[in-house]
This record gives C-alpha cells, structure tokens and sequence, in this order.
C-alpha cells in the first residue's frame, strides 16, 4: 500500500511487482556463461525475470543475436497509464518467452537497441522483421510484411521507449560499413553527433531569420546554428545554443495552457515529442503571446541564452562548461566534506542524450567493451570510476580517466592472459 507515500491521495493505491512471484528466484548468469550456442543461451535466457533488458549475443562461429529478456506481466486489457481498479487490467501471468522480441543472424549482419522501440508496431512484441533494425520504424497496421506477427491482446511491452536518435545514428553508422575493427567500435560508442540537434539548428535558424522581432544577439546565434556540422563537441557554441533552448521550450510551450501544472509532465520520448511539435507547427501548440511559430522560436532562443546566462559574444559560448559532468558517490556525495575527493569533480563534456555516447551531467555510459572473438585476450573495455567502492583504495577512480576521454585498456580473457596481466589478487574468505 502506497496511499500514505502521496500527499494527499485518498484512494487505496497499491504497487505489484514479480520479486515476490515463485518463479522470480536467481538469475542465469552461470547457465548463460556455460551456453555453447544460441540455443542454450536463449533457454538460459528463458528463464532471466528482472530487470527487463536487451541482451545481444556473438560467438566464435560467426552468429549474431538478440533477445529481450524480463518477465512483463500479461494483461488482457491493455497497458494503463493511471491506477487500475478492474480485473480487465489485472496481471493474468507474464508474456511468454517465445513472445518476446528476438532475432538471429538478419541478413544485414546488424543488430542494435539503444534502448529504443524493439516491437514491430507500439502494440505488438513479435519478433522483429529479419534483417530489419531490431526497434525499426513499424510496418503499417495489418501490413503483411514478412515476419509481422498479429498482435496478442494484453502483450504491450510498456508504454513508454526511449527515444529513437541513437540507435538511427548507430544503424547509419553501421549499414554502409564492413569488417569492423574494435577501433572503430569504439569511434561508434564515442559519437558525439546529433542529427536531431542539428535539425532543431536549422529550424532555429530559419525562425529567427523570419521572426518579426530579432536583435544582433539572435541573428549571430542564427549565423553560428545554420553553418553547425551537428557534432557535440566541449567547445561547441551551437550546440550550446540548442540545448539552452531545448531547455526551455516545454515551460514555454506548456506554462501559458496548464502553469505550474507542466512540471507534472515528463515522459520517455519527449525529445521525439518536442521534435514533431518543432517540425510540424500545429497551430493549436503555439502559445497565444506569438502570432507565429518562428517568433516563438526567436523568443525561445532569447529565452534559452538567458536561462544559461550566455556571454555577450556567442562565439566564445563552449557547450561542454555549460552542461559539464560531474559524478558523485550516492552516498559520500550528500556529505560536504566527503563530497570533492569521492566524486570526480565538474568537468566539461561533450555529447548529450541523444548522441551515441549518451551522457548529461550525472549519468553517462556504465561500461564501454569490444572483442574480436577471433583474438580474445585483445578485448578491451572500461567502466566509470573502477571497481573499488572504497575511496581509499587505488582502485575506486583509477578507471575514470580512460572513461573520460572515450579510451579503454586491455580486458584479457584466456587463464594464461589474466595471470600474466595480474598485478593484485584479493580473496574473500567466508
């Protein structure tokens, strides 16, 4: 019962959640480990209830696949969005495992997720188009597109995906290309290029070129957003400019209609949202105080360079110390005085969430990997700070800097490998 956690709330409003079903016991990590095919590690997999993931898979004989994972309830009447108090809602057990989204060796050879759409269709987990983007654009409803499944009622994965920008930039990245090297993996993992910011650049632009009212300030931010190559670099003045205004479009959108009330919304896809609002003008979205939207969007600039107290010379303007990164302890860094040496300091940074290298000032990539299963011991990889959560052991940050600048190091695999690279051993004994 969750009714006394909301100010407030009179209705008896309770969370369910699989932890406490019988089945959700364990997780498959040693069965997938042991798997010597695609076969067995998908039954290990079967088996895998929480958190929900996209699992991909690659062995030495060349396969490649995919596989979401989790156990998500099965309710016949749909997904809903509010407390449900019927029994046409209720959990009736969990979508199959054979209902999931999967795929094995598409013709294409690639496979991606980046967190965004993995059905067909936004009410149907059937298995992905062969040789289609895993979270590809949906076919149309009742499209006989091979490999379309039907919807089952009640198999709504969720409600909400992330947005689709990263994993379009990867499959673009990816498609023309072959024989990748890890290098390149890792160029891919880095990308800091966002075809979304520099399309809102260019609408930007355009807007200010048009609006009835537009100072010097406005048309030099015009100038440096329609002559932008997109990349998301630390020293990028458009990119500056971008984000301070998409910081600022959803209150100024919203304010005039719901007023405090806009604070309440906020959902997976909302750069998806804010992007068909920006490109498509629905006359009924303009706040009444424009009489068109490319004065709306010069005053969204002028409101955004505000907002982030912009120099006086948008040249001079640097992406990367206005929207830094700065990684703290959970627990060390809500003390003061543990604060500084426990966390890694503010730091300028390039990238944003819809980039590649998705980052923002408190979150980034947990771990960066490549292998060539043809030279195992080349692996490579990092993760954030270092495997040590004690600040005082050498390696609770000795990771960070490798994180950082988008570098990793050695990660061997083979016995030989590991006790040649070991330079420390701890054993825990019960």
């Amino acid at each position: 019962m969750i009714t006394p956690l909301i100010p407030g709330e009179k209705r008896e409003i309770a969370l369910k959640w699989n932890v406490y079903d019988a089945k959700s016991a364990g997780y498959p990590l040693l069965a997938m480990n042991q798997a010597s095919n695609w076969t067995d590690f998908r039954a290990a997999l079967s088996t895998w209830w929480a958190p929900t993931q996209n699992v991909v898979y690659a062995d030495d004989q060349g396969h490649i696949g995919y596989q979401a994972v989790g156990y998500i309830p099965l309710r016949p009447g749909g997904l809903a969005g509010v407390p449900i108090a019927e029994e046409q809602h209720e959990w009736q057990g969990y979508i199959g495992f054979d209902q999931l989204p999967s795929a094995f060796d598409p013709p294409d050879g690639l496979l991606a997720t980046a967190n965004a759409r993995v059905t067909p269709n936004p009410n149907s987990p059937a298995t992905p188009v062969a040789g289609a983007p895993v979270s590809a654009p949906a076919p149309e409803p009742g499209s006989s597109e091979p490999g379309a499944q039907s919807p089952v009622p009640g198999t709504e994965l969720t409600l909400e995906w992330g947005d689709p920008y990263r994993n379009e930039r990867i499959w673009k990245w990816l498609s023309p290309k072959d024989h990748l090297t890890q290098e390149q993996m890792l160029t891919l993992q880095t990308d800091v290029y966002s075809e979304l910011d520099q399309e809102i650049a260019q609408r930007l632009a355009y807007g200010i070129d048009h609006a009835s009212l537009a100072d010097a300030r406005l048309r030099q931010a015009a100038d440096l957003l329609r002559t932008w190559d997109g990349a998301v670099t630390i020293d990028s003045a458009p990119a500056a400019i971008v984000e301070s205004a998409k910081r600022v479009f959803f209150p100024m959108l919203l304010d005039p209609k719901l007023g405090e009330d806009w604070r309440l919304y906020h959902w997976a896809e909302s750069l998806f949202a804010g992007e068909q609002i920006l490109m498509n003008e629905p006359a009924a979205w303009l706040p009444p105080r424009y009489k068109t939207w490319d004065d709306f969007l010069a005053d969204l600039v002028r409101q955004g360079l505000e907002h982030e107290h912009a120099p006086s010379d948008l040249r001079t303007w640097r992406y990367g110390y206005v929207f830094p990164v700065d990684v703290e302890h959970p627990l060390y860094g809500l003390l003061p005085w543990f604060k500084r040496w426990t966390g890694t300091g503010v730091l300028p940074q390039s990238g944003d969430t819809s980039t590649v290298k998705q980052v923002s000032r408190t979150f980034g990539p947990s771990q960066r990997f490549t292998i060539d299963w043809a030279n195992i011991d080349g692996a490579t990889a990092d993760i954030t700070m270092g495997e040590s959560g004690d600040p005082l052991s050498p390696y609770y940050r000795d990771q960070w800097t490798y994180w950082y600048n988008g570098k990793t190091f050695a990660l061997p695999f083979t016995d030989a490998a590991v006790a040649a690279a070991t330079a420390h051993t701890l054993r825990l004994q019960p």
